[in-house]
């Protein structure tokens, strides 16, 4: 991932929107447990006193969807290059989440200074 927002960074709902909306496509494909994304979203969780934001699966498919399309199929020819295997719903949201606890900065706008504690798949409830 890095310089794949093209300038333009998303902001937080942007990002998680994209995630959310690639994996409800075409996670199927990449992940060996695609069934799991049934009734499930893409959650961002934040550090108090900020509060959760969830992928809407009815988003608009744009830049940021495609983009993340791209990065969730290499991480999955990635996961079947060096293990020979498709990598589990968890690995790819824990990939993903590593990459924006270390520099934030580098891939999302936040403007309102959150802190992320984590992202996760769960059910419109809040269930995992």
């Amino acid at each position: 991932m890095g310089e794949w927002t093209e300038g333009h960074q998303p902001t937080w709902q942007e990002l998680v929107d994209g995630i959310g909306t690639a994996l409800i496509d075409r996670g199927h494909e990449w992940l060996a447990d695609g069934e799991s994304l049934k009734h499930r979203r893409v959650r961002a969780e934040f550090t108090p006193p900020m509060e959760e934001i969830q992928s809407n699966p009815t988003a608009p498919r744009g830049r940021f969807h495609e983009m993340w399309c791209e990065a969730l199929q290499q991480v999955a020819e990635e996961y079947e290059e060096m293990q020979s295997r498709k990598p589990t719903l968890s690995e790819v949201l824990g990939t993903i989440d590593f990459s924006l606890g270390v520099a934030p900065e580098r891939f999302v706008r936040n403007d309102e200074g959150r802190q992320l504690k984590t992202i996760q798949a769960r059910d419109p409830e809040g269930r995992s």
